[in-house]
């Protein structure tokens, strides 16, 4: 499995910079994530790598925006869904609770109902 090569890898700032760009973030954004300062990232030398438990966490938010980006083939639509808040999450957003990896899953888990037809 491709995943598995990851398992001990850990995430650059040039890396975590990349993410951030495609996934349409912002530092103040990401930190929120990972509770980290945006300052730390900032600070975060070009080439530097992060923890293994903030890189574990980024890999799970990149595989997580993989899968909405998939379920809705069109990259706006998924970013907007993303920052919209829903009734399924308690009129949090998406992106608001993936500051977990629990949170992440319900993401996943909404999707799939999302996929399936069922609101």
């Amino acid at each position: 499995m491709e995943i598995l090569n990851h398992v001990d890898k850990r995430i650059s700032k040039d890396q975590l910079v990349e993410l951030k760009d495609v996934i349409c973030l912002s530092y103040q954004e990401i930190a929120e994530l990972l509770d980290l300062t945006d300052r730390t990232l900032y600070l975060k030398k070009s080439g530097e790598v992060f923890s293994v438990s903030v890189s574990d966490h980024l890999y799970s938010l990149a595989y997580l925006y993989s899968s909405v980006y998939r379920a809705f083939m069109n990259k706006a639509r998924a970013d907007k869904w993303m920052r919209r808040p829903s009734k399924a999450f308690r009129n949090k957003t998406p992106l608001a609770l993936c500051n977990t990896n629990i949170g992440m899953l319900a993401v996943e888990e909404e999707l799939k109902r999302l996929k399936m037809g069922i609101y």
